[in-house]
């Protein structure tokens, strides 16, 4: 899950929306074995 909190910048003293993610980000192995396993089953339907 992801949001957005506030961060100040030093160089410039301005405000700047900064993109936090909470838990674990997804590994590229792990979401391409998913697309595997789904055109797998796509093939015998």
């Amino acid at each position: 899950m992801a949001y957005y909190k506030k961060s100040q910048k030093k160089v410039n003293g301005k405000w700047y929306p900064q993109g936090v993610t909470i838990g674990k980000p997804f590994r590229r192995n792990l979401i391409g074995n998913v697309c595997i396993l789904y055109s797998e089953l796509s093939k015998i339907r």
